[in-house]
């Protein structure tokens, strides 16, 4: 086992380890490795700086367990790919890379992370109705981690959920590439779970969206998608192609401005913007147990595209009113929707 360990001058006699990993085929088990490289990285004082190189590793599942004494940047360069050997993850069975009560990290880098989930795909009850069902890991999650950013990466081939952020404040999360293959059984592409001040901005998610547990008080937006980065926000201007399969549910609102809205003709400026034509469809978007106050009188905005309406939407137990239990209003535009259970207010 060889680490590099370089020790550079960031200034006023400030010092940020550097080190980085050896060389590695993909062929063995890379595990320990990483395990001495991150007990290094954190117990430094001085912040770390892990760069894995552009070369392939296999690891089984790990945790990078915080908290660490200081801030650590961990850049991949290279491809980390899971191991494949379903024994490996008898101990958890849930997870593959965990990061773990960590502050002021930063993961990115331009690299790859794969999960390696063909056979956890073949094996799926989804896929071979003979096999009864089994849970599969997800291939990334951020656990209680606070001022996080995580960007430039390509996560892939998830054995079942690719990255999921839980109990985690303060996120920046920003030009990911998520996919697996369009057969591969329940892998979702992000998992927001009980975290709070989060942006997903710039990132391409072939597999689909779940935000799950948020809570939301006295911001300008809940769930939104559109053309630009809100509080939770999925990104289209810009292109063509669709935003599709997003889930937001068991979310909690308090005084907060356009709860829920879709809103494909957004304009930033004083002076009435140009209508563009959108070339993005909106489609297959569940809100689920949504409930609480609206700041603004509109509580529920569906203001989709003329080119390409909104489709395959689904409210389902939302209950929003405005503050001071006076009624809200929806605005629907171009939106192909349905309702179940009790939904208020309704599309007119």
């Amino acid at each position: 086992m060889i680490l590099k360990l370089i020790l550079r001058t960031l200034g006023d006699g400030e010092f940020e380890g550097l080190i980085k990993l050896q060389r590695a085929d993909g062929e063995e088990d890379d595990t320990e490795l990483f395990e001495t490289v991150w007990d290094e990285a954190c117990s430094s004082p001085e912040g770390a700086t892990i760069v894995v190189p552009q070369c392939n590793y296999r690891l089984k599942p790990i945790i990078f367990q915080g908290p660490c004494k200081s801030n650590i940047a961990f850049q991949v360069h290279g491809t980390i790919e899971a191991s494949g050997n379903q024994s490996d993850y008898k101990k958890d069975g849930k997870h593959w890379l965990v990061f773990d009560r960590v502050e002021n990290l930063v993961v990115d880098g331009g690299g790859v992370i794969d999960g390696n989930g063909m056979i956890w795909w073949e094996n799926s009850c989804k896929v071979n109705k003979s096999l009864p069902c089994k849970e599969a890991p997800t291939a990334v999650t951020f656990c209680e981690c606070k001022n996080l950013a995580v960007k430039n990466l390509k996560i892939q081939n998830a054995q079942q959920n690719h990255v999921t952020f839980k109990k985690s404040n303060h996120v920046q999360v920003s030009n990911l590439t998520v996919t697996s293959p369009e057969e591969s059984p329940n892998t979702d592409g992000i998992h927001v779970t009980d975290t709070q001040n989060i942006q997903i901005t710039d990132s391409v998610i072939g597999t689909g969206v779940t935000v799950n547990g948020a809570k939301f008080s006295g911001t300008t937006n809940g769930v939104r998608i559109k053309n630009m980065a809100a509080v939770i926000a999925i990104n289209m201007q810009g292109g063509s192609g669709n935003v599709s399969n997003i889930k937001f549910q068991n979310i909690e609102m308090n005084k907060v401005t356009n709860p829920i809205i879709i809103d494909q003709n957004y304009c930033d400026q004083d002076k009435p913007c140009k209508e563009k034509k959108s070339a993005v469809q909106v489609k297959n978007v569940v809100y689920k147990n949504i409930k609480g106050t609206s700041a603004s009188e509109v509580a529920v905005k569906f203001d989709c595209s003329k080119t390409y309406p909104c489709q395959g939407i689904l409210l389902q137990n939302v209950n929003l009113h405005r503050e001071g239990d006076r009624t809200a209003k929806a605005l629907c535009k171009n939106v192909k929707l349905a309702e179940l259970g009790v939904v208020s207010p309704k599309c007119p």
